[in-house]
This record gives structure tokens, sequence and C-alpha cells, in this order.
């Protein structure tokens, strides 16, 4: 949870302090401010601070500043990604460093360098590194998109809408906006495929791509562990989960969307791309070396738990989760359990950190 302190900016006093209700981890926190609090035309700064049940943040937050103006009206473009960020974690959202003629939206991150198209239906997401770059296109875009903080949002006459946003992990995300029953149930996204390498679908819905010889998850990669695509998913405008799933067909990755009669529009889906580079490769091999040698009487419960996991889902997928729960990601009870187990073994929080 959160502390809100609202200042008018002419005269430097506190409007009012709002306290937000608690929100998940890499979720955003937002909170209403009563009315008769701020005027229409004036200008006001805020600033925040946080708590996690037990210890407050040391410092308050850089002021943000603001203007009150009751006549506004969002954008097709605003309002699209207003309704795209209210069901993804939007706080993992990384700004653009520049755009140009082709790409909209480039974003620089510390492995690599996404860029997103302003023609999403005729060009692709770019994600450029020294591993694997690779090509992704948007499903259901439009030609002409528009650049909103980092974010590329294509509104269209149909009744799909795409928002497209860059990632701080150096991936990238596509949202659609189902609008209304009369759109597709597949959505499908082409994707490169080095020579040689495999695509593995996981238990949990995710797809990974992975180099020569290194499809066995019970083994840690040889070299690099490419790509992943993130577990889909899907909700409606009451926050319902909608099932879904991805088949991977040649090159493609189709998402279905199974939508009924009780389904309310408009439905959000997302399916999520990141490239990796050493930093997965090297946790997954430290994990295997580890994991593998541990037994159960030398193991604490806590410890055996977790060894079972990587056992069933492999070092790679373990690795992942690593990097989900540092990046303080939604995720299953069980799974951040196991990883918090996993991090308490020293080898294995310094070479998995993400």
């Amino acid at each position: 949870m959160g502390t809100y302190e609202i200042t008018d900016t002419a005269t430097g006093k506190v409007v009012t302090t709002l306290n937000a209700s608690p929100a998940a981890a890499n979720s955003t926190s937002q909170v209403k401010v009563p009315a008769g609090k701020l005027t229409n035309g004036k200008t006001y700064s805020f600033r925040t601070t946080t708590f996690d049940g037990e210890h407050y943040a040391n410092c308050w937050s850089a002021p943000v500043r603001f203007t009150v103006d009751t006549a506004w009206k969002p954008t097709a473009a605003e309002s699209a990604l207003g309704l795209a960020n209210t069901y993804s974690d939007a706080a993992d959202i990384t700004a653009a460093t520049s755009s140009d003629s082709t790409y909209a939206s480039i974003a620089v991150t510390e492995d690599n360098i996404v860029s997103i198209p302003w023609d999403g239906k005729n060009k692709s997401i770019s994600i450029k590194n020294d591993i694997m770059p690779n090509q992704l296109s948007i499903p259901e875009a439009g030609a002409k998109g528009t650049q909103v903080g980092g974010n590329v949002v294509y509104n269209t006459s149909g009744p799909v809408d795409t928002v497209v946003q860059p990632t701080a992990d150096g991936g990238s995300r596509t949202l659609n906006i189902l609008k209304s029953s009369a759109v597709p149930k597949t959505y499908e996204t082409s994707f490169q495929i080095p020579a040689g390498m495999s695509v593995v679908t996981h238990d949990d819905g995710s797809v990974s791509l992975y180099s020569p010889g290194d499809t066995n998850p019970d083994v840690a990669p040889a070299k690099e562990a490419a790509a992943f695509f993130d577990a889909p998913w899907a909700k409606d405008a009451n926050g319902r989960d909608i099932p879904t799933s991805y088949k991977v067909v040649g090159n493609k990755i189709v998402q279905s969307v199974e939508f009924n009669a009780s389904s309310a529009f408009p439905i959000v889906i997302d399916p999520g791309f990141w490239s990796t580079t050493w930093k997965i490769t090297k946790c997954a091999a430290t994990v295997a070396s580890v994991v593998f040698a541990l037994t159960p009487a030398g193991s604490s419960t806590k410890i055996w738990t977790a060894v079972r996991l990587v056992k069933r889902i492999g070092v790679k997928k373990t690795a992942n989760l690593i990097r989900t729960y540092a990046k303080r990601r939604k995720m299953t009870s069980a799974h951040r359990k196991a990883v918090a187990a996993l991090l308490g073994i020293t080898a294995v929080k310094n070479a998995c950190k993400f």
C-alpha cells in the first residue's frame, strides 16, 4: 500500500493526504481524490511513499505535476491504453529512448533494443541483442500507430484494437482488445526460429525457443536459452479469466480465446515475449549443478520441495521462474515459496541475479 500527498504548487500547501489500498507487487497503485479537494484549472503536484506491511520507504518519491481539466477527454489511443493497463503489469513498461521514421518507440534496455513500428500491419516488432535477435508480427494491428509514453497503440475501425509495450526486461507485450463478440477467436504471432533451434511448449502454457541439444528440460543449457513466450492470459470486462491457450504452427504462435455468451466485452488478451541472454544460461546451469546434487536426507523440507519442482519443470523453466520472482511479477504461492527456498542457497542466489 502507499500514501499519496497532493500539494498546491502555487501556495506550497498540502491539499490532502490519501492512503491507497494494498496493491500486488509490480502492479499499479491508485487512489481516488474526494470531490472538492481539487479545483479545475489549478496545477498541483503529488508524491508518494510505500508501505510493505512492516516498513515505510525511506523517502518520498519525486513530485509529479498535473493540472486539473474537467473538460479533458481521452483520445482513442489513450482509452485503449488505459483499458489494456487495467489487467496488465503496467509497472514493468520501459520508456522509449527514441523513435524514427520506421519505429514509433525504440527502447534500449540492459540486454536488448526493442523497436515497435508505426505501421503494425506491415512491419514487425524488432528485438535486437548479441545472442538471438528476432522479429515478431503484431496480430490485428493497424497500419498507423500512436505513441503514448513508450506504448504504441493501433486503433482500428474494426472490432480489435492493439497495444504493444516494450518491457523493462528487454521483451515486448502485445495486448489485443476485443471490443465485441464479432472478433476472431484465434490470433497469430509470427516469429523467427533460428536454424537448429526448437520450440518447446511447457505445462503452464508458456513456450520457449531452445538451442540445439537443449530441449531436455532437466539439463542445463549447453548454450543460451534463447527466448520465451510467457503463459497467455485473457480477462473480460468484469475481470474474469477467459480460457486461452497457445498452439505452435510452424513459425507462428496461435493464441485461442474461448469466450462465450456470458463473457463481458471488451476482453483483453496478452501474448508476452522476451528474449534472454547469458543471465538465464548462468542461472539454469547453477540450478542444475546444485539441485541435482542434493538428497532428501541432507535437505530441509522447503529445499526438497523446491528440488521436486525443479525436477518436474526443468532447470530452464526454473530459471525463468526465478526471473519472474526477481521482477516481483505475479506467480503462484507454491512457486514463490519454492523460488525463495532456492534463493536461500548461496550459489543459486549469486548466479541468478536478474
